[in-house]
């Protein structure tokens, strides 16, 4: 199962950058002509962040690996229910497959909703502090982040004995929609959006405007928004993006953040003592 992981780790490697870079800017084309290839200097300056952090954090991802270690030493061990294997074997590959990528967009879903609370926002910030919102920002991401994730698929994919090959497949998949959901483009499914997230519907997800915080929180089914009570589409987005008190396209301070803003927390609390020891 730790090859599962590791293989939805190496979603940001470059041969899997490179190839859904140039379909989505194709796609960006189809929907905005000439446009799509007018970039700002914001935008060639977001690509540049995005990809220089893709890199770090695959070059990273043999310690992700080893963080993981000991979570998957304890359900190897028997320390977690699992479901009998034997189920998935009555159902065809592609059912199997489906319920995979479902299951694993399930885990993604609180995930996401997790990240946006006080302790999990200071690592979770660095994608939002992405102004300029195109298929590359999908990609970025801290390194705490990808951690927390990549245990959940590994629990996920344990816990439901999910065929490894299909679970790898699984992994793989999301990212890759999420590449387009992330799309600066015009795309929706009409009534469909209910349904499975969009372009025009994760728009508003980034959206800095107070009725969009805390909405839309689904990578691929926004099925799960609209169970959960988190949907929210007004129509098309034309809001700024981002958040304005982040990292923005600084590379090194989209890593260091975090750790800023633990040590900001953390030293009034010390001088508090200080003062009164």
């Amino acid at each position: 199962m730790m090859q599962v992981v590791m293989e939805r780790l190496l979603n940001v490697a470059l041969p899997l950058f490179v190839a859904p870079f140039l379909i989505f800017t194709a796609l960006a084309f189809l929907k905005k002509g000439k446009a799509a290839f007018n970039w700002s200097s914001g935008l060639t300056e977001s690509v540049r962040v995005n990809t220089a952090l893709m890199l770090v954090n695959s070059a990273l991802a043999p310690f992700i690996a080893l963080t993981l270690g000991p979570l998957q030493q304890f359900m190897d061990a028997g320390g977690i229910w699992r479901l009998d294997p034997a189920l998935w074997q009555a159902l065809p590959a592609w059912l199997v497959m489906l319920l995979a990528v479902m299951l694993a967009d399930f885990s993604d879903y609180w995930v996401h909703r997790l990240m946006h609370t006080k302790w999990l926002w200071p690592s979770h910030v660095i994608h939002h502090s992405d102004t300029v919102m195109n298929n590359t920002t999908s990609v970025r991401m801290h390194i705490i982040e990808l951690i927390i994730m990549a245990a959940s698929f590994l629990m996920v994919a344990t816990v439901m004995s999910l065929p490894p090959v299909l679970a790898g497949l699984a992994g793989l998949f999301i990212p890759f929609y999420n590449r387009f959901v992330h799309l600066d483009a015009d795309y929706h499914w009409g009534p469909l959006n209910r349904i499975l997230n969009s372009p025009r519907l994760h728009r508003w997800h980034h959206a800095d405007v107070p009725e969009a915080y805390g909405k839309n929180f689904a990578n691929m089914f926004s099925l799960w928004d609209t169970l959960f009570g988190t949907y929210y589409l007004p129509g098309v987005c034309h809001h700024d993006l981002g958040v304005k008190d982040g990292p923005e396209q600084n590379l090194l301070l989209n890593y260091a953040w975090p750790l800023k803003t633990l040590a900001e927390a953390v030293l009034p609390l010390r001088q508090r003592l200080l003062r009164n020891s």
